[in-house]
């Protein structure tokens, strides 16, 4: 099946858990999707609730001190299922050299989540 991918600029309003960050997105000629929930594709992160709450939180201040607040590239898809609409990001991060920094990926290195297979 053909991904459908559409790539943005945006900025990170918040990180509401470590899995997914609200963001206004840049959709070009001064239009703007503001307070857009996205979620992080290919990754699973621990919940806040239950038993995983600890590692839950961990994972939400590591995303969070990556980029809240920063403006990023994001590649979304469009989700629907059962009637509801979920947009999965691939988050790119400009670093000091110049170099791109995969969020998701990030996450997945620093131990706060693991690639699944599919999203």
């Amino acid at each position: 099946m053909l991904r459908r991918l559409y790539v943005y600029k945006a900025k990170v309003i918040s990180v509401p858990d470590g899995a997914s960050c609200i963001m206004d997105i840049d959709l070009g000629m001064d239009v703007w999707q503001r307070g857009e929930k996205v979620d992080l594709s290919r990754i699973e992160v621990p919940g806040l609730k239950g038993a995983s709450r600890k590692k839950g939180l961990a994972a939400k201040e590591v995303l969070k001190g990556l980029i809240e607040n920063r403006e990023v590239i994001v590649e979304l898809e469009r989700k629907k299922e059962a009637g509801k609409i979920q947009y999965l990001a691939e988050i790119w991060l400009s670093e000091k050299k110049g170099d791109w920094l995969n969020v998701n990926k990030a996450m997945v290195e620093s131990g706060h989540g693991q690639f699944i297979k599919d999203n």
